[in-house]
């Protein structure tokens, strides 16, 4: 502490000098009394101003601004890569937009194609729709003339008998023979008399063999109620191999075919059956086949 007390200063003694050189140095213009003790004194009252900051080394701040601008460097080129990524991006979407405005516009182009072809097929399946129920009212049409063409066939038959199982030989009389029979073999009485037969004739190809049987005698009688007499009698006729039947048409002897087997199970169950032409009736009821 002597030390310090007893120094003293000369006018171009710097007072206080930062110990990093960069404020200017202080100069004291009147040397100090040095007869005066001098106290301990703080610090702070050796500086007329507080020491700035220290200043960054220039080769530092240099290195820091390159590494700064590299990274700016970096992320301009990943910018710059993401933006021509984004317009690659974007030039697909437009080609993208316009591919799916190209197929909007077929669909709407098929739309009205499929529009049109169901228009047609409207009209093409109410043409048919009318086809059929005129084909439907045809086929009814169709059905009631063939029904009244059959009715026209019975009725045109209704005087009408098929003598079967009389033997043929060359060169007879069919209309001697169903005298004779009905005068013989059905007890008739006065028979060239009452029974005026118009025609009668052999229906059906001859056969010629062992085996051939002779063709039925298609016979048309004048009276109705002389006809009915020879049919009641055929019973008369079942000692024989001779048969009287009613003559129907083809369509007609079909169907009474077709009902004969039911009519007869119903008879040997004991019930009332009749079969008039080509319907069947069981105690009084007509028959309908499901």
């Amino acid at each position: 502490m002597s030390t310090l007390n007893n120094q003293t200063f000369h006018a171009n003694t710097p007072f206080n000098t930062s110990p990093y050189g960069l404020n200017p140095p202080q100069f004291c213009s009147t040397p100090m009394n040095t007869s005066a003790p001098v106290s301990m004194l703080p610090s702070h009252t050796h500086m007329l101003n507080p020491p700035p900051p220290p200043p960054p080394n220039s080769q530092q701040n240099m290195t820091v601004v390159e590494k700064t601008l590299q990274d700016i460097c970096s992320r301009m080129g990943r910018i710059e890569s993401k933006l021509n990524k984004l317009d690659t991006i974007e030039k697909s979407l437009e080609n993208l937009e316009s591919r799916v405005n190209n197929i909007d516009k077929e669909v709407q182009e098929w739309a009205k194609k499929v529009e049109t072809n169901e228009a047609t097929n409207q009209t093409i399946h109410e043409a048919v729709e009318a086809i059929r129920s005129e084909v439907k009212s045809m086929n009814i049409e169709s059905a009631k003339t063939k029904e009244d063409l059959l009715d026209v066939q019975a009725r045109g038959m209704r005087e009408n008998l098929m003598f079967w199982g009389v033997p043929e030989n060359p060169g007879e009389n069919c209309t001697e023979i169903i005298l004779n029979l009905c005068q013989n073999e059905l007890k008739m009485e006065r028979v060239k008399e009452r029974v005026k037969i118009d025609r009668a004739h052999r229906s059906g190809k001859k056969m010629i063999g062992q085996r051939a049987k002779p063709r039925p005698i298609v016979a048309k009688f004048h009276s109705y109620e002389v006809k009915e007499e020879i049919r009641s009698k055929s019973s008369l006729l079942s000692e024989t191999n001779i048969g009287i039947s009613q003559q129907f048409p083809k369509e007609i002897y079909e169907r009474r075919k077709a009902l004969i087997p039911i009519m007869k199970r119903e008879r040997e169950q004991g019930r009332e059956v009749k079969l008039v032409r080509d319907r069947l009736f069981i105690n009084n009821r007509e028959y309908k086949p499901t």
